[in-house]
């Protein structure tokens, strides 16, 4: 089997691609900068090399849409294999995995977060955990280097949004690092960018604290093996990051914090320390940091256990095992997986529009507007939907994106539209009859939040017995209407069908277009075996 690594990213590059040559399996890398966005560069490198098996890994300059549907393009030509290794799990998978199973459609996902593949699983793709890992031909112990001499090595970037978004980040933070900028005077060395911004609020005097900036992947190892002690920050309790395998590797003495995903894979005491809170976190340091034995013997435990059981080659050699039933199936035209008894679905809108007095129509935001009791703009919205045989649709919600800063407080309605309408008829002043009824209400009142993550930004509204009502009638559904309630006065804009940016990346856009998410529930004893189009884009 030949593979193809769509991946350009340093430390992807120098470790996957490395075990797949260790491992003698062909493998084709991009010959081409994918920064410069050229989807046909990459379509003309799939049809030459005509690799049976695609793997993308993470979230990197690759993973722009149009790259993405050239892989999917690819595949669905020539029945090719496209496996994701989803490393963003579950801090970004809604912005940056779906944007991936949305666009490309990998028929394989494995994620590094332990029990996320049961949620893959709900999408329709099979699934399973697979971690991270180390490269034993980079990550090996040295001698120490002077330069990066220190008591204590944190390696990685301080993210400033750390408490409101990645909180278990920022509480591993606050138990393995702040106690000891608090109360001792050690010494460490930051690498990796802000810390300068974590520090600040730190009034004991930081006269051994070091901030070295960003330092290529290639000294890192450097780091790790002339600390005394490397501190292991993780991101939640059911992963674990590529540096504690890569610390270990190097042959640190890793001091991390106490979680099921370190309990998993190494022993406390043995191969690493694992501290549950900051007085711990000092105790243990100051036990490490003068028994030089006791670190020197973590340290060989840890690089001989992530030497033995944790590198790349295992990792791709579990993952050939793991998808090869499936490869062959796709081969054959067959689906071999039984799909669960819920199954998860997300459908775009199909068309968006706001009206407004002067018959003015806009598709690329959503205003709903009154001022004075009266409407001066109302927005609608349709959604494409299709009854399933073997499931049945138990919950349905819908989930706008607000795209603006509210002035004031105010309450949305929302009516089920019951007659046909387009842009055309709307412009016309040809209105569609609406329920007489809301479906229910939404109520802006959160501030809002113009950095990411944005989750304050998104509203919700159970309308699971309208779509019911769809799913019912022969002529299918006509949408929704969003308009101010009688008692609302004020201004309300979300994303609509065009929009074109101002979050994040302008790749990332349709992220946040207005959707419906759904949830079925099997309905038929015998097993299913077929595609499940979880992700509907706009039509």
């Amino acid at each position: 089997m030949k593979w193809y690594f769509f991946e350009t990213f340093t430390y992807f590059a120098q470790t996957i691609t490395e075990a797949f040559k260790d491992l003698n399996i062909p493998v084709v890398t991009p010959n081409f900068a994918p920064e410069t966005n050229a989807p046909a560069a990459l379509k003309k490198q799939l049809d030459a090399c005509r690799p049976d098996i695609i793997l993308t890994t993470g979230w990197t300059a690759c993973h722009q849409k149009s790259y993405l549907q050239t892989i999917k393009d690819y595949c669905d030509r020539h029945r090719a294999f496209h496996v994701y290794w989803s490393l963003e799990d579950p801090l970004h998978t809604e912005l940056w995995s779906k944007y991936i199973l949305e666009n490309a459609a990998p028929d394989y996902v494995v994620t590094h977060e332990f029990g996320f593949d049961q949620q893959y699983q709900k999408w329709g793709i099979p699934s399973s955990y697979l971690p991270l890992a180390c490269l034993p031909a980079i990550h090996y112990k040295r001698m120490a280097v002077p330069t990066y001499v220190s008591d204590i090595a944190v390696v990685g970037n301080y993210h400033p949004s750390a408490p409101s978004f990645v909180a278990f980040r920022h509480h591993s933070l606050n138990t393995l690092l702040k106690p000891l900028l608090e109360q001792r005077e050690y010494s460490i060395s930051f690498y990796g960018k802000n810390w300068n911004i974590y520090t600040k609020g730190i009034k004991k005097p930081l006269s051994k604290i070091s901030f070295r900036g960003s330092i290529p992947y290639q000294e890192v190892p450097k780091v790790y093996s002339s600390a005394k002690i490397v501190l292991g920050i993780q991101n939640t309790p059911q992963l674990l990051t590529r540096r504690t395998f890569e610390s270990m590797g190097c042959g640190a003495c890793l001091l991390t914090l106490n979680t099921p995903a370190v309990n998993r894979h190494f022993e406390n005491g043995k191969h690493l320390i694992a501290v549950n809170n900051e007085s711990e976190t000092v105790e243990k340091t100051d036990l490490l940091l003068e028994n030089e034995p006791m670190r020197q013997t973590i340290a060989a435990n840890a690089q001989q256990c992530v030497h033995e059981h944790h590198t790349y080659q295992q990792r791709l050699t579990a993952l050939s095992e793991r998808i090869a039933s499936y490869v062959d199936a796709k081969k054959k035209n067959k689906k071999i997986f039984p799909l669960p008894n819920e199954l998860h679905k997300e459908i775009k809108t199909s068309f968006t529009a706001s009206i407004d007095h002067r018959n003015q129509c806009r598709t690329d935001q959503l205003f709903v507007h009154k001022e004075n009791g009266k409407n001066l703009q109302t927005a609608y919205l349709a959604f494409p939907l299709k009854k399933d045989a073997d499931y049945e649709l138990t919950k349905a919600t819908l989930k706008v994106f607000l795209s603006q800063k509210t002035e004031q407080p105010c309450t949305i309605q929302c009516y089920q539209v019951l007659s046909p309408w387009n842009a055309a008829t709307l412009k016309s002043r040809k209105k569609p009859v609406l329920n007489k009824t809301p479906i229910g209400s939404i109520t802006i009142d959160r501030p809002f939040t113009p950095v990411y993550p944005w989750t304050e930004n998104w509203y919700t509204l159970d309308i699971t017995q309208a779509v019911k009502d769809w799913l019912r009638r022969s002529e299918g559904n006509f949408g929704l209407c969003l308009t101010m309630g009688p008692d609302s006065d004020g201004k309300a804009c979300f994303v609509g069908q065009d929009y074109k940016g101002g979050f994040r990346r302008i790749m990332y856009s349709d992220r946040f277009f207005p959707k419906l998410e759904c949830v079925y529930k099997k309905t038929t004893d015998k097993i299913v075996k077929k595609a499940w189009r979880a992700f509907l884009p706009m039509t």
